[in-house]
């Protein structure tokens, strides 16, 4: 396009802000996974055993 800005080069991304972090996990938040998993591991080997 004439006047426009040039291309970037092949490999750049147009820079933005960084992504902001998100809180960290709580241990709540690890026990309810834990447990969530530990369920269906569960479930699976009922369902394997049978």
């Amino acid at each position: 396009m004439p006047g426009g800005r040039p291309p970037h080069p092949d490999g750049d991304t147009i820079p933005c802000p960084p992504r902001p972090t998100g809180p960290p996990v709580t241990r709540r938040q690890w026990i309810y996974g834990a447990l969530c998993v530990l369920v269906a591991l569960a479930a699976i080997a009922i369902r394997i055993a049978t």
